[in-house]
């Protein structure tokens, strides 16, 4: 019995100090302080916690702290996206978007921003209205694009009216009510069935 409460509490002692390093590493970070916060992620991130392995790729990719990687950087992006990390995802279908640290992929960035909707991470419903509205990968879609600003706004992001409206101007009002239908049926999906 004390074995097990030992150990018991050993595993809780080490989680408590695991999410301490990765907390340092934020404020450290947030202080300007990126050698620092690296040290402290890198641990974390080889150890399969998605946070800090978002956290060095964006130190990689954006070279703070650390010599600018791409490819170490958007390794560590794919490692914490296939976790389900949303922001992750989001930043590996913006980099296929725009070619930052890729090759341009479409078909990809529609994939990696599709699994950030899941996790419901606004930007990603905006960039899909985007290159619905554009034709960026797939058909142009009017309607598939003024749903997707419709569930970005219900998110909370601060520029999908003013871009739903400006894109919609052209739009029937019937194909209007037929992108609310859409964005209610995704919603209800939980975001897994929306084209």
């Amino acid at each position: 019995m004390r074995m097990a409460l030992l150990t018991v509490f050993l595993l809780m002692t080490a989680n408590l100090a695991y999410a301490d390093a990765y907390k340092d590493g934020l404020a450290a970070a947030k202080a300007g302080d990126f050698a620092v916060a690296l040290q402290l992620w890198t641990p974390l991130a080889k150890g399969g916690d998605a946070r800090a392995q978002y956290e060095l790729g964006y130190l990689y990719v954006t070279g703070l702290g650390v010599k600018k990687n791409c490819a170490t950087g958007i390794e560590w992006y794919g490692k914490a996206a296939k976790q389900g990390h949303a922001v992750a995802q989001h930043d590996l279908g913006y980099a296929y978007e725009t070619g930052q640290c890729v090759p341009e992929n479409f078909s990809k960035a529609l994939y990696w921003y599709r699994q950030a909707v899941k996790g419901k991470y606004p930007p990603s419903f905006n960039n899909l209205a985007i290159m619905y509205d554009n034709g960026e990968g797939v058909n142009k879609d009017p309607v598939l694009a003024y749903m997707w600003w419709t569930l970005a706004m219900e998110l909370g992001h601060p520029k999908a009216m003013g871009y739903r409206d400006a894109a919609s101007k052209g739009m029937s009002s019937e194909d209007k009510t037929l992108a609310l239908k859409k964005a209610k049926s995704c919603k209800k999906s939980k975001y897994r069935e929306c084209d």
